[in-house]
């Protein structure tokens, strides 16, 4: 899992099987915090703030627009108006989706996190080990 930036939206590459349940766990899992401590609690509320509403595009696509567009790509290409070269360098494969995380409708919290210095780098690391 890594979140990356396109525009002014923040998405993250993952397995289909993803699900903010399994996510959960797995982050409790690999957090190396002192447990029910304010870090550790802390922590995780923002973290999961910033997936909570996470829209899986894939779905989306195939439910409501897979008869309209050949492809996911082309879903991405032309009704999420992403450039072919951004769609190319995703290098999806047929297992894997894209989430559109909208950590702004949470709380202020998650978003002013990833946009302090270096929030970003920093929430990559702790999802590096996570394999969804």
């Amino acid at each position: 899992m890594k979140i990356f930036i396109r525009k002014e939206d923040y998405y993250c590459k993952v397995y289909e099987t993803y699900s903010l349940e399994k996510f959960r766990k797995e982050l409790y899992k690999h957090l190396d915090m002192r447990k029910k401590s304010f870090a550790d609690q802390y922590t995780k509320k923002i973290v999961m703030d910033f997936f909570r509403y996470a829209k899986d595009l894939k779905k989306e696509y195939l439910n409501f627009y897979a008869q309209e567009y050949d492809n996911f790509q082309n879903f991405l290409f032309q009704k999420e108006l992403w450039n072919r070269e951004e769609t190319e360098k995703l290098n999806l494969n047929k297992n894997q989706t894209i989430l559109l995380l909208r950590p702004f409708l949470c709380d202020y919290n998650a978003k002013n996190f990833v946009d302090y210095d270096e929030g970003l780098q920093i929430l990559n690391q702790m999802l590096e080990e996570i394999n969804l």
